[in-house]
């Protein structure tokens, strides 16, 4: 029988991916496997050919490179099967510390009549045993490394049984055994893998580029405001211009209204459509802020990526001055009789602002995907709808459908005015107003509210 000979284990997965340390946190695995995406995918061979020419000694190889590179990826992402992946490696590594390339009669060996096994004293002061088992299953290279082989035999039945899951024959170099196998093929059955496109791997592409020079970008924007602010300093110092005129100091008289924004959409949107509502909600909380007659502002169902998007990218919210964040539904906030959901599609039109009412608007952005979403959302929840009286006072080219900023600009503006002709105008974009426009083509009509 021959004993354990040392078999080279590499290139593993960490070093298909070209990384020396194995405990690396998952986002530089990440950056690391973009990074060799980007250099080997086939998509970018006709630009950085030359650049690699030595490296790549034709397409064939290329295109194992790549393979190899998104399998590595698709197990080291996914923490369960980096754990078991880890533990093999641990484990295979442990079985060939040493070098035998001597064979040994059974004779020679000690039986266990407890552990149905062989054992022989190695060089590591352990002992290397064979089951009964393996040797009917036809394996003559011995797979365990027990170190102290005076443990009673239910441990060393646990420990043949563990390291059983990663027995090297001259059958089986592979590092993906039996038990990461059926890890992957359990994950591929929950989640299909998922091959990159062109326009997915321009994606990365970007999104490398954009985190890359966030700082220099951050540094060039300062700079660049430093010496615009410096260039006026020195025109008003020479005589050149004049100092801008303070703003006056208007004077706010706070509306009881309260206003309510719906986010309870969040399933509804991409994550383009969720960045696109912070910033409306963001223009909300402003054009508020500034008003003479400011409300009462509710986020009410607040929670999944919008409040994701808060925290991460919008982090002052937490400074904002009457707004309320509320994660409950506006049905669990406000009394039923007071609500008035503002849709396009209620049959209902308002007059006059009701400043003892509540108000809501749908935080959608769909591009009008949804159709009926809010009017439908006020029947079922058995609350009153109604749309502005937009038809009565000005004519637009597209549909009734207005992006959320704007419908809380016009209930703002109403406040301030009491003429709805006034707040529409001043509010509602001119493209809206350009007479022939196709009503398919304003791709800005991006809320279900009116």
């Amino acid at each position: 029988m021959n004993q354990l000979t040392r078999q080279e284990i590499t290139p593993t997965y960490y070093e298909i991916l070209e990384i020396s340390d194995e405990n690396v946190s998952i986002e530089q695995i990440k950056r690391q496997y973009q990074k060799l995406l980007l250099i080997y995918h086939p998509d970018k061979l006709g630009s950085i050919m030359k650049k690699i020419e030595e490296n790549i000694k034709n397409n064939d190889d290329n295109e194992r490179k790549i393979e190899l590179i998104i399998k590595a990826w698709q197990i080291l992402k996914d923490p369960e099967l980096r754990k078991v992946y880890d533990e093999e490696l641990k484990a295979i590594r442990l079985n060939q510390d040493e070098i035998y390339n001597s064979e040994v009669d059974l004779d020679d060996m000690e039986y266990n009549e407890e552990t149905k096994s062989y054992s022989i004293p190695c060089r590591c002061s352990g002992y290397h045993i064979i089951t009964e088992h393996d040797l009917e299953q036809g394996a003559n290279i011995t797979g365990y490394i027990i170190k102290n082989k005076m443990e009673s035999s239910e441990e060393i039945n646990n420990k043949i049984e563990d390291n059983s899951k990663v027995t090297i024959s001259e059958n089986n170099k592979d590092l993906s055994n039996g038990l990461l196998n059926e890890a992957i093929d359990k994950k591929q059955e929950e989640e299909p893998q998922q091959n990159l496109s062109k326009n997915a791997l321009k994606r990365l592409r970007r999104q490398q580029k954009w985190e890359e020079t966030r700082e220099a970008r951050k540094t060039a924007w300062k700079e660049k405001d430093r010496k615009k602010k410096e260039e006026k300093r020195k025109a008003i110092k020479l005589g050149l211009s004049k100092s801008p005129p303070k703003k006056p100091k208007v004077e706010s008289i706070p509306s009881d209204m309260k206003v309510v924004i719906d986010l309870s959409f969040d399933e509804l949107m991409n994550d383009v459509e969720i960045s696109s509502l912070t910033s409306q909600l963001s223009r909300c909380y402003s054009a508020n802020r500034s008003a003479t007659r400011p409300v009462n502002l509710y986020f009410t169902s607040c929670g999944g990526r919008v409040q994701e998007r808060f925290n991460t990218k919008l982090q002052n919210y937490v400074n904002w001055k009457n707004v309320i964040f509320e994660s409950r539904s506006y049905l669990d906030c406000f009394n039923k009789d007071e609500l008035i959901y503002l849709t396009a599609d209620s049959n209902e039109c308002i007059q006059e602002l009701d400043e003892q009412k509540i108000y809501i608007i749908g935080g959608l952005v769909d591009k009008n995907r949804h159709k009926s979403i809010c009017y439908n959302k006020s029947q079922k929840d058995n609350i009153a709808s109604a749309q502005l009286p937009i038809g009565n006072y000005v004519q637009l080219s597209t549909r009734k459908v207005l992006a959320v900023n704007h419908v809380f600009e016009i209930l703002i503006r109403w406040l301030e005015y009491k003429d709805w002709e006034k707040a529409f105008l001043e509010v509602i974009p001119q493209r809206k107003f350009n007479v022939g426009r196709d009503e398919k083509t304003d791709v800005n009509a991006i809320s279900e509210t009116t």
